[in-house]
């Protein structure tokens, strides 16, 4: 299947889309997955963020700390 695109490299109207993840995907995941092996994972994920992997840390702080969207004011301020 042709997938056509624009020359800023976007779909172009009326492209098909892709066949998308498999179904059951997650569900697998969720099986494979007890609680305890979840919680474990994200144990050593902050281990290794606080021995200084960076990966690990942004992973946590994109998950973990709200995106926080300066007021308009704020955003002037700082343009000022």
């Amino acid at each position: 299947m042709e997938y056509k695109r624009d020359g800023n490299g976007r779909f172009v109207r009326g492209t098909a889309p892709g066949p998308g993840r498999p179904a059951g995907w997650a569900r697998a995941f969720r099986r494979a997955c007890s609680e305890d092996d979840v919680e474990e994972i994200v144990r050593a994920l902050v281990s290794a963020a606080k021995a200084g992997d960076l990966k690990a840390a942004e992973l946590i702080l994109r998950r973990a700390v709200p995106d926080v969207q300066p007021t308009r004011e704020e955003a002037l301020e700082e343009l000022s």
